[in-house]
């Protein structure tokens, strides 16, 4: 059975972690490949999974896109969004991380058509030219400039039974 995210269960709820891995000062960026986002940048992440952790899904979603092992270094942040054109919100959690291992050549898919690593005073630069996929992005770089990272122990990932619904 193919793995279901939250938002393709719910309908409502989109759940969505971003890595922003850093380097030597420099952080990772995926070049998208999406049809709707084709050609801007962004941090690299995705939708979590149904049964899937926060941590487990950022693991999971960096291995898959970049073939790269990381270490979750903390929190960057939170946001909320809520969508215009239905009910329903996306949560998005922001992490930051360093490279464990990385492969030789980094791989290009469907979903990632390029990828660089850029400075904060860089990414900036390709938010002012409209490069970068969304506002979220900046918020990220934002939330690194401030150096105020949340410990990964703030986030309590525990499975417990379903609530029950009246």
């Amino acid at each position: 059975m193919q793995p279901v995210s939250i938002v393709e269960q719910t309908g409502l709820v989109n759940v969505v972690i971003r890595v922003a891995i850093e380097k030597e000062g420099k952080y990772f960026l995926v070049q998208e490949g999406k049809e709707y986002v084709r050609g801007l940048w962004s941090f690299p992440g995705g939708k979590v999974e149904v049964g899937e952790t926060l941590s487990a899904a950022a693991l999971r979603e960096i291995r898959e896109e970049t073939g790269m092992e990381i270490k979750l270094q903390g929190v960057i942040g939170m946001q909320h969004r809520l969508w215009d054109e239905k009910d329903g919100f996306s949560l998005e959690i922001d992490f930051l991380a360093t490279v464990i291992t990385m492969p030789d050549v980094l791989p290009i898919s469907e979903e990632v058509l390029s990828s660089v690593w850029k400075s904060v005073a860089e990414i900036e630069g390709m938010h002012e030219a409209g490069q970068l996929r969304h506002a979220g992005q900046m918020l990220m770089v934002q939330m690194l400039k401030k150096k105020n990272l949340l410990p990964l122990s703030s986030l309590i990932e525990v499975h417990t039974p379903a609530p029950k619904i009246f």
